[in-house]
């Protein structure tokens, strides 16, 4: 029987529990990179996921060749200086979400229960717009203009952080 026992930091807050094949697959697909927090029982703090023994192979990186010192490019005038490039170790592909932001949209205009919103993976949102629907109105109204606001570009990310599809 398999463990639900991790948890991690993600844009959205605490997400959890998770199975290790989860987080393994969360791992591969981006949602976890190495520097967000983990932690499972019996761990006394929340550790890096590259700094677990359990992702850490995950995280293994080719080494890359020393970055050359000095002009590597050539100036194109003589009385200007060589261009220099700025390296940014940080920057990730973040890969895009399953979700369309126009079926969200229409979902959340035919059918103005939030449904849209659970769609794209906010489903607190989605289930307040539910239960706010019966009260007035408020709720139906509240999704029309949400389902419109969707189809013109706002969410630009699912509930797990991930860039929306047009």
């Amino acid at each position: 029987m398999e463990k639900f026992d991790w948890h991690y930091i993600g844009q959205f807050g605490q997400l959890g529990p998770l199975s290790e094949a989860q987080v393994r697959d969360l791992i591969k697909e981006g949602v976890i990179l190495a520097e967000t927090h983990v932690w499972k029982s019996p761990m006394p703090q929340w550790l890096r996921a590259i700094d677990t023994a359990e992702f850490k192979d995950l995280f293994a990186i080719a080494a890359m060749p020393a970055i050359p010192s000095g002009p590597t490019i050539p100036p194109a005038i003589p009385h200007r200086a060589p261009q220099t490039f700025a390296v940014d170790p940080t920057m990730t592909m973040v890969p895009y979400s399953d979700r369309s932001r126009v079926v969200a949209g229409v979902l959340q205009i035919v059918l103005p229960l939030g449904i849209g919103r659970m769609y794209l993976g906010y489903v607190g949102m989605g289930i307040t717009q539910l239960i706010l629907s019966p009260c007035f109105g408020i709720g139906s109204l509240w999704s029309f203009i949400d389902g419109i606001l969707m189809l013109c570009g706002s969410p630009r990310t699912d509930g797990m952080g991930r860039p929306l599809r047009q």
